[in-house]
């Protein structure tokens, strides 16, 4: 969790303000999409530029972060990360797919 000073700042970036497709369980808030899976609130976003990809994924309520940085093309990027998130604790819920 963000320090107290940046707390309100940080409440707006992950506050849900828009479904990414209509019916959409996911959203998009200022900066990270964010759903909810088994109940769980997941904070997520990816980005990439010119053969570098990002993935980041936060469980907030867990406290666990999983950081994908690449140099490549990686097809199955949500699968790499939940095989990470399931290493580190086994009850964690799958990513989202990108």
């Amino acid at each position: 969790n963000p320090p107290a000073q940046f707390a309100p700042q940080f409440a707006q970036i992950v506050k849900p303000v828009a479904p990414i497709a209509k019916d959409s369980a996911v959203f998009y808030g200022f900066g990270w999409f964010v759903t909810r899976i088994e109940g769980r609130e997941v904070l997520f976003h990816s980005g990439s530029w010119q053969g570098f990809r990002v993935h980041m994924i936060r469980h907030p309520q867990q406290q666990i972060s999983v950081v994908m940085l690449a140099n490549s093309d990686i097809p199955e990027r949500a699968a790499l990360i939940g095989a990470v998130l399931g290493a580190v604790l086994p009850s964690m819920p799958a990513p989202p797919g990108w």
